[in-house]
């Protein structure tokens, strides 16, 4: 179990290090406004590329139904689609022509992204975990070495470059690898009739909550464009991924967890009480993490990006909070996962996307980034307790 939570948490957190890069160059290369505008480009487009990715990783490693790879990679290259159209529409109308080249390089990343989660949640599953590592890092390099090339036109051109690069990896081996798979299973027969609409059925409520959790990130952003400033809702994506870094540490432990306690989990008498203790085990194990976590980015953050981006210590102590809430909020989601209940994920999200918004509204006016921080951590808590009330039951969705 170590061995393989290592290598996802290593798969996870190159991926992170190639999507910082790209804030990173631009905000070497420009202006506090083009990494704000690059960053509500990826607020705006990534909660629709979430909700039709379907929960697609979650899905191929909890689902009952044992369809072969060609019926999940058939639904993702429909919804992919709809994906990019969808979020084109969206973020042109949300930011205007001007932010462009930040929207196109967003949409860019967003689909290669689409690829790389799509390949690496079926080699995690297929227990491949030296060539999910080198995929993740060969997007990663890609990504950042893409970046790198658009400053030699522009720094706007920046987002577009790191997008075309992993791009071009999927091309030309990602996609031919998933191919090879697919005609490596062809002794399986092709997937049964209604295996598309049964996926769908699914991952769709999967997709919608996790939809609804990328919007949670994006609200805060969001409204602080609005009420404060393009500029500091840069600075809050940049400070967020402080917490980003949490979520890459705990979520390949719970996905390795839900390989390893799902037999566990199934049939133990007290579910809540088990899962209850787990996450407990989880957050004291990594505190110590995350707080060097905070003290490590309260260093580097100004010195990389410059003394905008410099956290304070109430800043501190509420990013903090946010990552302690983080192990809750994924281990209780993989809980509902294992136990089949992928509408209750849905629900669990709905509460903590209205508390977002109204803490947003309440506490950006007269707290700034502090407030947008606090309004994410109190959507985090609530993300945090839902799950348990479903969790009661064992009742399944049958999804």
């Amino acid at each position: 179990m170590k061995r393989n939570a290592a290598a996802l948490v290593l798969a996870h957190s190159v991926r992170y290090v190639g999507q910082v890069s790209v804030l990173v160059v631009v905000a070497l290369s420009g202006s506090a406004r083009d990494v704000g505008l690059l960053s509500l480009s990826l607020a705006t487009t990534a909660p629709i590329f979430v909700v039709f990715s379907l929960g697609m990783r979650t899905l191929i490693l909890t689902h009952r139904s044992d369809y072969p790879l060609e019926a999940y990679l058939r639904v993702r290259a429909y919804t992919a689609v709809v994906a990019v159209a969808l979020g084109a529409l969206v973020g042109f109308v949300a930011l205007g022509l001007d932010a462009a080249p930040f929207l196109v390089g967003a949409i860019l990343m967003k689909l290669a992204d689409y690829v790389v989660d799509f390949a690496t949640a079926w080699l995690q599953l297929r227990q491949r975990f030296q060539l999910l590592v080198a995929i993740s890092a060969s997007s990663a390099a890609a990504t950042a070495l893409g970046a790198v090339t658009g400053i030699l036109i522009s720094p706007a051109m920046s987002p577009l470059f790191a997008g075309l690069g992993p791009i071009v990896l999927a091309l030309v081996w990602v996609i031919p690898l998933l191919v090879s798979a697919i005609r490596e299973e062809a002794g399986r027969g092709r997937s049964p009739a209604g295996a598309s609409r049964d996926i769908l059925r699914a991952g769709f409520p999967l997709g919608l909550s996790y939809g609804a959790v990328s919007l949670l990130v994006a609200l805060p952003q969001i409204a602080l464009a609005a009420l404060s400033s393009v500029e500091d809702a840069g600075r809050f994506a940049i400070l967020y991924y402080l917490i980003v870094g949490a979520e890459l540490v705990t979520n390949p432990l719970s996905q390795s967890w839900i390989q390893n306690r799902r037999a566990a989990l199934r049939t133990s008498r007290h579910p809540r009480g088990f899962v209850a203790r787990e996450i407990l085990r989880l957050s004291l194990g990594l505190a110590v993490v995350f707080a060097a976590g905070v003290v490590v980015g309260a260093f580097v953050l100004p010195v990389v990006f410059g003394t905008y981006y410099r956290i304070d210590t109430w800043e501190g102590l509420a990013l903090f909070g946010c990552m302690l809430l983080i192990p809750a909020v994924y281990l209780g989601a993989s809980a509902l996962a294992v136990l089949n209940r992928y509408r209750a994920s849905l629900i669990a999200v709905v509460p903590a996307l209205a508390i977002c918004g109204l803490a947003c509204a309440a506490l950006i006016p007269t707290y700034g980034t502090l407030g947008a921080i606090l309004a994410y951590m109190l959507s985090l808590a609530t993300r945090g307790a839902a799950p348990f009330f479903a969790i009661a039951t064992r009742t399944e969705d049958h999804g």
